[in-house]
């Protein structure tokens, strides 16, 4: 039960760019220029980045609930062709990953001399 709800997290995902395609024809390579087009499809890669944030609890480290929401927020505005909800769809994305960043663990990497003189 534990690795279908884990394949369900993963593959959600997949059920929802067909629904972007309606929203944001640009993931078509239809569009007044390339500008657009790649405009398009960047947004939408943020915008499912987003969507697996949410929907995992994780970004940089542990998520909030609130930062969840946000997370949601922000792959909704990203799913619409519009520069102002895109915007503020990546201004909420960066933030959320702004606010995270301090609290990451950092990994120091020990070198074998040092785990030798632990011991």
């Amino acid at each position: 039960m534990q690795t279908s709800f884990q394949s369900l997290r993963i593959g959600i995902a997949a059920f929802l760019l067909p629904y972007m395609f309606i929203y944001n024809p640009t993931l078509l390579l239809e569009g007044d220029s390339l500008l657009t087009i790649i405009l398009g499809i960047t947004t939408a890669t943020i915008g499912l980045l987003a969507f697996a944030c949410f929907i995992q609890g994780h970004a940089v480290t542990h998520a909030s609930l609130w930062q969840r929401l946000l997370f949601l927020t922000s792959a909704v505005l990203l799913v619409v062709l519009d520069p102002v909800t895109d915007a503020i769809g990546v201004v909420l994305f960066v933030g959320i990953l702004f606010i995270q960043w301090p609290n990451r663990k950092s990994k120091t990497i020990i070198s074998s001399e040092e785990k030798r003189a632990s011991y």
